[in-house]
């Protein structure tokens, strides 16, 4: 699993928050340590390899989660604020920047009033081509105000030692309503 979110939950960071979606969860590390730390885990990737990975370390490990081989934007469906939080790792700069806001627009229909996007942002800086595309911190924060505040940005406790200095833990809160966003 990720260091970062390795240690965010060694602290507790996520007691509070039960249910969890994982966008774009490629084998399921972090996944698998959210739901091994008795967190109710959706994870999904758009790619069946990962996915059949994730299952069957999942059932040799015993530990139970929801795996969905799925677009991320096919949960424009799911209920509203079906979840606690969302941990966001390298799914975002996966996307191409022009459907970010689409990203946004999905990820506050998901996240219930109150709860978190937990997000490691990777890589930093400007980017010439992608994926991955490069996440600018001050575009990131603007993206998202209006719908999530802004609580947290540091570097991660801990990271991967290729990453150190290259990405950055932040923390988002969902705003109780917004006007400006489709539900």
């Amino acid at each position: 699993p990720t260091p970062a979110l390795a240690a965010a939950v060694g602290l507790g960071l996520l007691r509070d928050y039960s249910r969890i979606f994982v966008p774009g969860c490629g084998r399921g590390h972090d996944a698998l340590l959210l739901a091994e730390a008795g967190h109710d885990v959706v994870a999904v990737d758009f790619s069946e390899t990962p996915i059949t990975h994730l299952r069957k370390t999942a059932l040799v490990r015993n530990i139970t989660l929801e795996s969905r081989q799925a677009d991320i934007f096919s949960f424009e469906s799911e209920p509203k604020a079906s979840f606690d939080a969302v941990f966001e790792y390298t799914c975002y700069c996966a996307i191409h920047p022009e459907a970010r806001g689409r990203y946004r627009e999905l990820v506050a229909h998901l996240v219930r009033p109150g709860g978190l996007l937990i997000f490691l942002a990777f890589p930093l800086g400007v980017r010439p081509s992608g994926p991955p595309h490069g996440i600018i911190l001050e575009e990131l924060r603007k993206d998202f105000e209006g719908t999530f505040e802004w609580k947290l940005d540091t570097n991660p406790l801990q990271s991967a030692p290729k990453r150190v200095g290259k990405e950055r833990f932040i923390l988002f809160e969902r705003h109780g309503s917004d006007p400006g966003i489709s539900s």
